[in-house]
């Protein structure tokens, strides 16, 4: 009987520090003889979304005067909100605490898509099948104007770049610190927001930071002594990542979509 009791301490103790460690929220991701698998959404009446937090996927707009509300906004979140309108079907929109969070959910068919301004590499391509490109990312980097501006990744020497842990940016300062060992990154937890990493450079956590172009150009506006730099990396495409319950009729819906959003938005 101790046995088994060690046994079941010893399984809750690792699932909490899986939690811990990948950002996920006990409500985010239950066992999945919890869940009760998704159906498509066409059957089911309901779309149901992944995103993560920042200005360019989902935020909050502040109160208005003639509702108590809150109210979602943000690139990804309203064009989700129109393909959920042209498959006829209602949204449930989920805020993931972290990317690793995210694509751990997105195995786990806890949603039908993830649309998080995600970049379809070969290695994320091995995982999930994409949607058709629909906009593009570009990583900058981004310094204090009273500083002296960094002419390129050769000169950044011994100052501290940041990154949110585990995402695209994370790995591009991995990269940078083989030709600039000097180079200290300064990792902020998976939950942060590119508004984060602006806000440690404001308060000199850290001399440079690696964010998307389109997230700084919203925010720019709130921190007029930070500048871009130059771009950092190769510009990406962005794309929907689906689950593997994504059905044939939902992709094959989000590319006539997305088709004509494109071609719309040109």
């Amino acid at each position: 009987m101790k046995a088994r009791v060690a046994i079941f301490i010893a399984i809750a103790v690792i699932t909490a520090l899986l939690f811990v460690g990948l950002g996920v929220r006990k409500s985010d991701l239950a066992p999945n003889w919890l869940a009760a698998p998704l159906s498509p959404p066409r059957v089911s009446g309901e779309l149901v979304v992944l995103t993560l937090r920042g200005p360019t996927t989902a935020h909050v707009l502040p109160k208005s005067s003639t509702s108590d509300a809150d109210i979602e906004s943000g690139f990804e979140h309203d064009l989700a909100t129109l393909f959920a309108k042209e498959l006829g079907v209602t949204l449930n929109f989920k805020v993931v605490s972290s990317y690793s969070g995210l694509l751990q959910m997105l195995n786990a068919n806890r949603a039908h898509l993830a649309a998080a301004g995600l970049s379809p590499s070969a290695e994320l391509r091995q995982q999930f099948a994409f949607s058709p490109s629909y906009k593009t990312i570009q990583y900058q980097l981004i310094y204090r104007t009273k500083d002296t501006r960094p002419k390129n990744t050769a000169t950044l020497g011994n100052r501290k770049i940041a990154v949110i842990a585990e995402t695209p940016a994370h790995d591009i300062a991995r990269d940078l610190t083989g030709n600039n060992p000097t180079l200290a990154i300064v990792v902020l937890p998976h939950e942060a927001t590119a508004e984060d990493l602006l806000v440690a450079l404001d308060s000199n956590r850290a001399d440079v930071a690696l964010i998307d172009a389109n997230a700084f150009a919203i925010s720019r506006r709130l921190h007029p002594e930070l500048s871009s730099a130059f771009n950092v990396g190769r510009e990406s495409k962005v794309a929907w990542a689906f689950s593997n319950i994504a059905d044939y009729d939902l992709q094959q819906s989000s590319v006539k979509f997305l088709k004509k959003f494109v071609q719309t938005a040109c």
